[in-house]
């Protein structure tokens, strides 16, 4: 089952509980559902083997899109684009976009992951662009939205793989963990500008200009986001066990949890360059 809750922020009590499945019967995903919903307006959008629109304030459901599939890892991206409002769903048939507002669909790009049938990375949208990308020999592309239902490829690359992360985006440069490798790539082009051996699977989120990453052993390491050259600003090894949990930052405080459940909280002010 797949339910979705909503919480007092102060209290931690239930303000409303609900069912994001009800009437669906999609395959179970192999890592069962770990995309987190988007807010869009007064609506939660959810990929939970449909494409599910709930009222915010009281889990009621909306909408939810006539076909059915497999849900993934990645998450729904909310955007806008000449004056409406949508959503970019990653599933296990491609890429799915649907009007935030009644549902319907207006762009598709199918796209296959071979291992797994899974698609992981979480689209980003700059304009009219989509970046699009998965591991296990998913590959990644450039899609350009126009009038036609199907996007145009404005590259293709089907070498690179994101597992566990999606890439960061700043200033016009992708920060793209590759398995064990970061790569810093121009987004319009998919040229690369630089890339480092890393140590294991990564993962990442972008602090004001700095990519704080996090290994799959446990080790965050600190990256300035510059297409330059690789900058490494520092590294301390701060968990145990496997972490293939992005990490958090808020109110200078740096979140960290791991495959055990294990969460841990550290004071990142020293850090000035934060």
């Amino acid at each position: 089952d797949c339910d979705a809750f909503c919480f007092n922020a102060k209290t931690g009590d239930i303000v409303w509980s609900a069912s994001a499945q009800a009437n669906i019967h999609p395959a179970t995903p192999l890592f069962g559902y770990i995309g987190a919903p988007a807010m869009v307006g007064d609506r939660l959008i959810l990929d939970v083997g449909a494409i599910v629109a709930l009222d915010k304030k009281t889990g009621e459901r909306i909408w939810q899109s006539e076909e059915t599939f497999k849900a993934t890892c990645s998450s729904p991206t909310p955007f806008e684009l000449d004056g409406k409002s949508y959503a970019a769903v990653f599933n296990a048939t491609g890429l799915v976009i649907v009007d935030v507002e009644t549902g319907h669909e207006r762009w598709r790009k199918p796209w296959r992951t071979p291992a797994f049938d899974t698609n992981t990375g979480t689209p980003l949208v700059k304009g009219n662009r989509i970046f699009i990308t998965s591991g296990f020999d998913g590959g990644a592309a450039l899609l350009e939205l126009s009038e036609d239902h199907e996007p145009i490829v404005v590259w293709e690359n089907q070498d690179l793989r994101s597992r566990n992360n999606t890439p960061r985006l700043y200033e016009d440069h992708l920060y793209y963990f590759d398995i064990d490798t970061l790569r810093c790539l121009e987004f319009e082009t998919g040229k690369e500008k630089w890339s480092e051996d890393w140590i294991g699977v990564g993962t990442s989120i972008l602090v004001n200009n700095c990519l704080l990453t996090l290994s799959e052993r446990g080790e965050v390491v600190f990256v300035e986001a510059t297409p330059e050259e690789y900058r490494e600003l520092g590294r301390f090894h701060l968990m145990g066990g496997t972490c293939w949990t992005p990490p958090a930052f808020a109110e200078n405080k740096l979140y960290l949890r791991n495959s055990k459940g294990h969460v841990s909280c550290f004071d990142m002010r020293p850090l000035t360059k934060l």
